[in-house]
């Protein structure tokens, strides 16, 4: 695992600093994007994955309101 500072030197933001995400009632398509983003970094490291990593059912699932981000 790397320091703050070796993450700030390589380009990219420490875990540490980044804020908290959530999905309240009468959420927007931007809401549920970020969440998406916020758990892919959580979960896999990084947001930007390949489409073939992506969850794309799952995705749909929580973008309609059908699972929770939990299940997710």
């Amino acid at each position: 695992m790397t320091s703050s500072a070796a993450a700030i030197r390589l380009g990219f933001e420490p875990f540490v600093n980044a804020s908290p995400v959530e999905l309240r009632t009468n959420w927007s398509d931007s809401d549920v994007q970020a969440v998406i983003s916020a758990t892919y970094r959580q979960v896999f490291g990084n947001e930007h994955l390949m489409l073939s990593e992506r969850l794309t059912s799952a995705e749909s699932l929580l973008a309609s309101g059908n699972i929770s981000v939990r299940e997710f």
